[in-house]
């Protein structure tokens, strides 16, 4: 009986130290929990959007009602806990790695690239436990920058229906995310009065 206990006691101080090494443990993952990273902004593209669509997509998820999405206030407090930093768009296995942090089963990821007067929209939904690709979308506009978020909706709609899944949660919408998406769209004249675009720009879109 002795030496049961003693087994026992010593089982219990491994267990303890081996949790004790490793500070950022794992979240429960939850296979509809879902979240929206901040978009990687490309060629001349304006980097004060960046917070504002990604806003807008994280809307659009909530509305749909086939995810749980995670606001980004409990994604900046979790990553804090777990002494993880990330700002702007990262890096898709950075993501990922956030992702399992996170405890999600899903993430989006996004990048918007301008060349010339047109704006390329693309969505990326990623599983976060096998890390491959579930569905990639793009959106071509052609149009000001006050219409962005138009483009966002129209491009996470078609991501989402062609990766359909059941609605699984109740249709909120998060109105703290929508009154931020418009406050950070600047107008129109405010980007008239930034240097001009540049007509002629290479490079592949993403």
């Amino acid at each position: 009986m002795r030496s049961i206990l003693t087994i026992l006691f010593v089982l219990c101080i491994f267990v303890g130290i081996s949790h004790a090494a490793d500070p950022r443990q794992k979240i429960k993952k939850l296979e509809n929990h879902i979240a929206v990273f901040d978009f990687e902004m490309q060629g001349n593209a304006d980097k004060s959007l960046i917070r504002a669509l990604a806003d807008s997509v994280r809307l659009q998820v909530v509305k749909s009602g086939r995810y749980e999405v995670i606001e980004r206030s409990s994604m900046d407090r979790i990553l804090k806990e777990q002494a993880f930093q990330v700002s702007g768009g990262v890096a898709q296995e950075k993501a990922i790695e956030v992702g399992q942090l996170l405890g999600v089963g899903k993430i989006i990821l996004g990048s918007i690239n301008l060349v010339g007067k047109t704006y390329y929209f693309t969505l990326t939904l990623v599983d976060v436990e096998t890390a491959k690709t579930v569905g990639i979308e793009e959106d071509i506009c052609k149009c000001e920058v006050d219409d962005l978020i138009a483009a966002s909706k129209r491009v996470v709609t078609k991501l989402l229906d062609n990766c359909a899944m059941p609605p699984s949660v109740p249709e909120t919408a998060s109105i703290q995310a929508a009154s931020t998406v418009q406050q950070n769209i600047p107008s129109s004249a405010s980007m008239a009065s930034t240097a001009p675009v540049q007509q002629n720009v290479s490079g592949s879109t993403s």
